[in-house]
Formats: structure tokens, C-alpha cells, sequence
């Protein structure tokens, strides 16, 4: 059987499809030998660890943006302490196919992968390419998307997309029915900004809500503050009159999911892919401040897709958003048209388009046939 890495890291939007598609190569063949390479001390070591794999950790540092000469040495040092690590690593373990998922850490064992003749391929889940993978896409045998979109992305042009692959829980979860908000017990609000918080949703979801609430919703939150500190925002909510449980992170997302009537959250492509999958109606609000608006370009591809309502930060309009939320969450036809546009995008086959991606590059690599491009709006070959 192929021996396959699996890299990347940085954030749960990086890990956790590198979860799903080793779960999709297990499901293939259970004898796959699946492989984990992320960063040092990172948020994918102690995820994959949950999961029971281990995570080989390699050094890495951001190697753009970064704005000082001292800062940029470290990084590039890091870099090659990781390119050294990387391959002694792929070469001791015999590795097939090195695939990517994103993050800094990715550039060095996917360069060193290179360097050493293994099969590569790269996982983009972002409609704006991610920086390191604008750089590991110049060597890679495959550009696997999440959306089709970034193919307008100077250099993306001929690539396959696949969506974003998720976890089996999630895929398990979505093929149970879900119902509409009972009235007598009100709305069940998940409000999350990912693995690492929005600042502005841990600020402004609470004062919304208290006016939603006095609309006649009522209203109890999950809210998920990422790196901020659960207790102010805790407070908030108390000051605001809405019942609320505040948790730096949710590791049992599916049972969050499951409890939730309606989300709102930021535009990580990985929570959009879940949403969809799940028909959960949602207001979007993209994080600011993110490298190149990425989260407001998911936003926006998104919203054409599925007909979500989403808001820049800028244009947050706590008293206009809590009437279009009531609009939804209180009319049992808006409810379920909003279930139904957002299922309409969802792509529950993603993690096995990368799998079969990847197996047909290793085929190719076989039989001697060489990498042989694929468009992502056709799937026809393209020399």
C-alpha cells in the first residue's frame, strides 16, 4: 500500500481535513499508511493526537509578512531546519505521495518531497490561495480546491476541485434529520469565529442577540471565543439578558452542530464547508484583518451559492441584523428555504475526490505517465 504525509497546520481549518481524508484512506484500504507532518508545539499535534495518530513536528516559521530583518533570518532558518527535517523524515518512512493542506509549516517537507522525486499535491480550501501554498503550488504534481473560484487566481488555472473534505462525525451528522426551532423552546445560536476566535463576534454578538431577543426570540447561545478569554464575553451576555455558555474552543463540534438552530460565524473555509453540509441556516461575518480579506472572498462565493445573508464587519447593524435573523429563525418557510440553500452546496464526497485525486497521480507515477493536468471547471485534460 502507498505510504501517504499529510501536511499542514496553524489552525483547525488545516487539520482537520487532513483528518478526513486520512479517515477516507483508511475507509478505502484499512491497511493505508497515513502519515502526519505539522509544526512544533502546534494546535494539529494535540488534534491528530485526539484522533490517535501521532504527528511527526518539523520547524517552521511564517515566512511572509514578517517585518523586521532579525524576524525574516529566523524564519529562514527555520525553513531550512524544517527542509532538513523533512527529509530525513520522508526518506526514512518511504513516503509515496506528500500531500498539503496549508500553513507555513507546509513548505519545507513539501519542497523537501520534491527534492527527493515523491509525488505532491496541495489542498487549497480558500477561494484566495493561501500564501504558502502560493508557493508550494509552483512545484507541486497537483492543486486540489475547495472552491472552483480560485482557479481565476493567477497560476491556479488548471487544478482539480474536490470541496473541502470532512470529518465522518460531521458526514454522519448531516444524514440525520434537522429540525426547525421549536418555539416554545427558542433558538439554539452557535456562534463561532473557528479554532482561534473572532475578536469582533466575541465583542458584537451579544448586544445583537439582546435585540433579537426583544423582538420576541428567545434565545440560548453556544459561543466559542478561540483564543479570547471566555469570562468577559460570559459577562456580556449576562448584562445583555441572554443566556449563554462561552468555551475558549469546542473540540465535540458535531454535538455543537447538533443542538444549533442557526450559527453565526466567520467565512473559515472549513466552517462554511460544515454549515452547508448540515443545511444549519447562518449569518456570515468574515474576519477583517485576515491575510488578503481571504474570509470576505469565501463570504461572498459563498452567499452566490447558497443565498446565506452576510455581513462585513464594518456593516454590522445590530438592530437591521436582529430583524432578518427573526425574519428566519421565527417563519418556518424562511427556516427551511435557508436548510435547503445551504445544502445545496455542500460536497459530503470531498474527502474521497481527494483520495481518488491523489491515487490517480500515484497510478500515473506507476505506469510512467507523468503529471497530466486536469481543469477544475470541466475535469477534462489540458496539455
Amino acid at each position: 500500500m502507498p505510504r501517504i504525509a499529510l501536511i499542514g497546520g496553524y489552525t483547525a481549518g488545516h487539520v482537520f481535513p487532513m483528518l478526513a481524508v486520512a479517515e477516507a484512506y483508511r475507509a478505502r484500504d484499512a491497511r493505508s499508511e497515513i502519515l502526519f507532518v505539522g509544526g512544533r508545539d502546534s494546535l494539529e499535534a494535540a488534534l491528530i493526537a485526539e484522533r490517535g495518530y501521532a504527528c511527526h513536528e518539523v520547524d517552521g516559521a511564517p515566512l511572509f509578512g514578517v517585518v523586521t530583518r532579525l524576524g525574516r533570518l529566523r524564519s529562514y532558518a527555520a525553513f531550512l531546519r524544517g527542509l532538513v527535517q523533512a527529509r530525513r523524515l520522508l526518506a526514512r518512512e518511504k513516503v509515496d505521495l506528500a500531500l498539503g493542506f496549508g500553513g507555513y509549516v507546509t513548505a519545507a517537507p513539501m519542497l523537501a518531497a520534491r527534492s527527493l522525486g515523491i509525488a505532491t499535491a496541495i489542498f487549497e480550501a480558500n477561494v484566495i490561495p493561501g500564501r504558502a501554498n502560493r508557493l508550494v503550488q509552483l512545484w507541486v504534481d497537483r492543486r486540489l480546491l475547495g472552491f472552483r473560484e480560485t482557479t481565476d487566481f493567477p497560476g491556479w488555472r488548471v487544478s482539480i476541485e474536490t470541496g473541502y473534505p470532512l470529518r465522518r462525525e460531521i458526514c454522519a451528522l448531516a444524514a440525520e434529520p434537522r429540525g426547525v426551532a421549536a418555539p416554545e423552546r427558542g433558538a439554539r445560536i452557535l456562534v463561532t469565529g473557528g479554532s482561534r476566535g473572532s475578536p469582533f463576534l466575541n465583542r458584537a454578538a451579544a448586544p445583537m442577540l439582546a435585540h433579537l431577543a426583544r423582538r420576541g426570540v428567545a434565545v440560548s447561545v453556544l459561543h466559542q471565543s478561540g483564543l479570547e478569554a471566555p469570562e468577559p464575553i460570559t459577562r456580556a451576555y449576562r448584562e445583555a439578558g441572554v443566556d449563554a455558555t462561552v468555551e475558549r474552543f469546542t473540540a465535540d463540534m458535531t454535538s455543537a452542530y447538533r443542538r444549533a438552530d442557526f450559527a453565526i460565524c466567520a467565512a473559515g473555509a472549513g466552517t462554511l464547508a460544515e454549515i452547508a453540509a448540515l443545511g444549519l441556516p447562518a449569518l456570515i461575518v468574515p474576519m477583517s484583518g485576515v491575510a488578503d480579506d481571504h474570509q470576505a472572498a469565501n463570504a461572498r462565493v459563498f452567499a452566490e451559492r447558497t443565498g446565506v445573508l452576510w455581513v462585513r464587519e464594518a456593516d454590522w447593524q445590530e438592530a437591521g441584523l436582529a430583524d432578518a435573523l427573526a425574519r428566519t429563525i421565527a417563519d418556518r418557510g424562511a427556516w427551511l428555504a435557508a436548510a435547503a440553500g445551504m445544502r445545496a452546496a455542500a460536497r459530503p464526497d470531498a474527502a474521497i475526490a481527494v483520495v481518488e485525486a491523489c491515487e490517480r497521480l500515484l497510478e500515473e507515477r506507476r505506469r510512467g505517465a507523468g503529471s497530466v493536468p486536469v481543469t477544475a471547471a470541466t475535469g477534462s485534460s489540458r496539455r
